[in-house]
């Protein structure tokens, strides 16, 4: 019986560690790759506007 629950707290240990670790790679490893240039790429966002708005806001970012 002993061994049975020896068993599973290793197990349920190991899966503690693996979701810890998973959440450190997703939440700590992305911003040490990404500089200036990849955080603008990916914080832009057109306006969700349509129509005239939409329109102006597209010709004056293809002009820059």
């Amino acid at each position: 019986m002993s061994n049975l629950v020896f068993g599973l707290l290793m197990v349920f240990l190991f899966y503690a560690l693996f979701f810890l670790g998973c959440f450190a790679l997703v939440r700590f490893l992305p911003a040490s790759f990404m500089g200036e240039q990849a955080r603008a790429v990916l914080s832009w966002l057109p306006p969700f506007v349509g129509g005239e708005a939409l329109r102006n806001w597209a010709a004056t970012t293809a002009e820059q």
